[in-house]
């Protein structure tokens, strides 16, 4: 199997608008990390600081390891954000684990439902995957988009996006399950059609991956617009 050494942590409906979610320790948000950086870090100019509190936190030889977990992680949460389409993707809705794994949180936007302003989509681009994130992945190197780390990334990335679309039928049933539950953006076998798409269902294997492929290439080529939407957060939760 691919051990992508993501973090499901356990969440408990105990009745209506009521529930018990797991405590993950020695987590911080990434906007949290990042205002530990200073000012340049904090409005999302410097964009080495998460990697700076890896390394911190994971001296000698646990920090290749540190590296390891983040670059698996980060590839299990691109893909599987894709997929399930989840939006309102902000720095304080991401956390990394001092051991490297990074994780989202709040999952009040799924399936394509992408929050707007003033009608247009604050989030532009399949999933999140700024700077911040390859500096990690390339453990620090001046350009990380062309570094031997972040090629290694993207097959990853290719080889967790294929493994889960081999259960598609599994995945858009238990979806179909779902629809009487009364999820506010999970009303009508449409809403499903989502999973369809990113799951590329009607294509071949071969075909499915390249549009993957593309769809990651929009991700990290249009990071700015995440940055940007990013530096919009900051600035208001300062």
């Amino acid at each position: 199997g691919l051990d992508l050494r993501m973090m499901p942590y356990a969440c408990l409906s105990t009745g209506k608008d009521v529930g018990m979610i797991e405590v993950v320790r020695q987590a911080k948000t990434v906007y949290g990390i990042q205002r530990q950086g200073g000012k340049l870090a904090a409005i999302q100019v410097d964009s080495t600081q998460l990697h700076k509190w890896i390394k911190e936190k994971n001296k000698g030889p646990k920090y290749e390891q540190a590296i390891e977990t983040f670059t698996h992680s980060c590839a299990g949460y691109c893909v599987a954000t894709f997929i399930l389409g989840i939006g309102d993707r902000n720095p304080d809705n991401i956390m990394v684990n001092e051991d490297g794994s990074i994780f989202h949180i709040d999952f009040g936007h799924f399936l394509g439902h992408f929050k707007k302003k003033f009608g247009i989509n604050r989030e532009r681009v399949p999933f999140v995957l700024t700077e911040d994130f390859l500096y990690v992945i390339s453990k620090g190197v001046e350009n990380p988009r062309k570094s031997k780390a972040f090629q290694l990334f993207q097959e990853l990335c290719g080889r967790a996006y294929l493994a889960l679309r081999r259960h598609a039928n599994l995945l858009i049933t238990l979806f179909i399950m779902m629809l009487p539950t009364g999820i506010p953006e999970l009303q009508s076998v449409d809403d499903i059609g989502y999973l369809r798409k990113t799951l590329a269902v009607e294509k071949t294997e071969e075909k499915a991956l390249e549009y993957f492929q593309n769809q990651l290439f929009e991700a990290y080529g249009g990071a700015w617009t995440t940055k940007l939407d990013w530096f919009f957060h900051s600035v208001k939760h300062m």
